[in-house]
């Protein structure tokens, strides 16, 4: 059986459903330079945008929490402030709004200080249909990123692909494996060897990102991307990663709150409030 192709699991969704940025008709004379590279690049990194301080604070609590590994759940950021303070940091919200066009709000963070040696994919499809690239990543630094450590890596304005669809890869598995939760996992190597091929027949050419500390990479949801594997197994790489979606786009996350530290918006999800009372610290 061959290989499933890119082609097999993309389609693309109209262009007045895109995010205003993505848009086929647009005077592009009226954009700032940010929004000039996002939409040829689909990636946007500011150099410094959180001062030492939040980065210290930051680093700090998690040395009080001893939780050198991270939470294993989405949603430490609803138990702890610190968590909030940062992924919610005001600056860097506004960045993500001017390329979305749309208020922004947390929903997921990924706590862990090693690669999470995701293989090639892009986000897109993780969400439901109707997301449609509303939606937004960013990579925080909180240290010099070791090149040994399983850096982020992403292909420059692979956005502008067809993008993954999820009814696409549904077609393709059967109805009880597209039940279970951990269906990203598993299909993931299907994923994984399509935007390989897909990257190689383009000619793309993968970026390496080793960031300072403070410095804040920014990835569309279209971006095929992949946490690196380490050189060197199980080598820190200090990073926080969170994950946003326009607030007017997820009627399947109804509950949503304002952090008032920095009058930016999060996604509430009650069961996880008290998600293990913490226990998930991975080791």
């Amino acid at each position: 059986m061959h290989p499933v192709a890119y082609a097999d699991l993309t389609e693309e969704y109209p262009s007045d459903s895109r995010p205003w940025l993505d848009r086929d008709e647009l005077d592009e004379r009226r954009l700032t330079d940010d929004q000039r590279q996002w939409r040829r690049d689909g990636v946007l990194l500011k150099k410094a945008l959180l001062p030492p301080q939040v980065v210290e604070a930051y680093r700090d609590f998690r040395a009080r929490a001893h939780a050198p590994g991270g939470w294993r759940d989405p949603g430490p950021y609803l138990r702890h402030d610190e968590l909030k303070d940062i992924a919610l940091y005001a600056p860097m919200i506004d960045v993500m709004e001017s390329l979305i066009g749309q208020p922004m709000g947390l929903h997921l963070t990924l706590t862990g200080w090693i690669s999470t040696d995701r293989a090639w994919h892009s986000d897109d499809y993780l969400n439901p249909e109707f997301v449609r690239s509303h939606y937004i990543a960013a990579w925080m630094a909180l240290e010099t990123i070791d090149p040994e450590s399983g850096p982020f890596q992403f292909v420059r304005g692979s956005h502008r692909w067809p993008p993954l669809r999820r009814h696409k890869l549904f077609s393709m598995i059967p109805p009880d494996l597209q039940r279970r939760p951990e269906w990203p996992s598993t299909t993931e190597n299907i994923v994984a060897t399509a935007c390989a091929a897909e990257i190689e027949r383009r000619g793309g050419t993968v970026e390496t990102f080793l960031g300072e500390p403070g410095d804040v990479l920014f990835w569309h949801g279209r971006l095929i991307h992949q946490g690196s594997r380490a050189r060197v197994p199980g080598m820190t790489r200090r990073a926080l990663i969170a994950h946003y979606s326009s607030i007017n786009h997820r009627p399947d996350m109804p509950l949503r709150k304002v952090y008032g530290a920095t009058g930016k918006t999060y996604f509430d999800f009650p069961d996880l409030h008290a998600h293990e009372h913490d226990e998930g610290v991975m080791p």
